[in-house]
């Protein structure tokens, strides 16, 4: 957009309103403005600028881990996130340019390159960039900001905790940690699993039970296959109470490992 910057000089107030854009007495345009208070000024934009062909393209926003720490069972994970917006101005009729790009101000967000805007509002930056016809105009905005999340470490699963791990910018003392409560983990995962496949066992042999119990009911108690039936089911009933006692050792050893972890993780105090 063509544009120009108002300013009240009158010493009075200035009600708002419609005005119409001369430039060198031609017509250039129409524009409104709002009430200006003496000495107040104000842009306006009046009509499009059909020589300057403009771009605005996002990179994707980019996030790293900086910095880990471990205290009392939780982890405190710092990230930063950084945004870069790219402004491109083509010059096509030949009249060299002053541009005023505007680009949103957020809170919360850090401006880093350019290391000065040459102006801001509330909700605005403002940047001049020059441009001639000979090459197009460019200006990248790259902004960053910085969050904190509090995670608790005994809800982690494996895949994040060695996520973590790997990220470069924490110490090697909360990398160690951090692997200690993945073996603890993988510990107590086996325990359950092998604590699962028992419990499957046991069903597995209840529902063959079953089904032997409803061909018993059809088979004389003398025949030889029901004689059959009653020595497997002796053999299975054997079965399921050596299960038991083995799920309950293993339910006890992960209670054990259960409690050996979540005392490593609360024992934890590691930047």
């Amino acid at each position: 957009l063509y544009g120009l910057r108002v300013k009240n000089t009158t010493g009075m107030h200035l009600m708002g309103g419609p005005i119409t854009i001369y430039d060198d007495n031609i017509y250039a345009g129409d524009a409104t403005f709002e009430d200006l208070q003496p000495n107040e000024q104000r842009l306006v934009s009046y009509a499009l600028d059909m020589g300057v062909q403009s771009e605005r393209r996002e990179d994707p926003q980019v996030q790293e881990i900086v910095a880990v720490k471990l205290a009392k069972g939780t982890l405190t994970a710092t990230r930063k996130f950084r945004r870069t917006v790219n402004y491109t101005f083509a010059i096509k009729d030949g009249k060299d340019r002053k541009i005023m790009v505007e680009h949103a101000f957020i809170n919360g967000w850090e401006l880093i390159e350019p290391k000065q805007f040459d102006e801001r509002t509330a909700t605005l930056y403002r940047f001049i960039v020059p441009a001639t016809p000979k090459e197009p105009a460019k200006l990248a905005v790259t902004e960053e900001r910085t969050d904190v999340q509090l995670l608790r470490v005994i809800d982690l699963d494996t895949p994040t905790l060695v996520m973590y791990i790997n990220t470069g910018r924490i110490s090697p003392q909360v990398k160690d940690a951090l692997q200690r409560v993945v073996t603890l983990q993988n510990a107590l995962a086996d325990l359950r699993r092998q604590r699962a496949q028992k419990e499957q066992e046991i069903n597995t042999i209840a529902n063959e039970q079953n089904r032997i119990r409803q061909n018993m009911n059809t088979l004389d108690r003398t025949s030889d296959l029901y004689k059959r039936y009653v020595t497997m089911l002796d053999q299975q009933e054997t079965r399921i109470q050596q299960l038991r006692t083995e799920i309950a050792d293993l339910q006890t050893k992960e209670d054990a490992q259960r409690k050996e972890l979540e005392n490593y993780v609360m024992g934890l105090n590691l930047e």
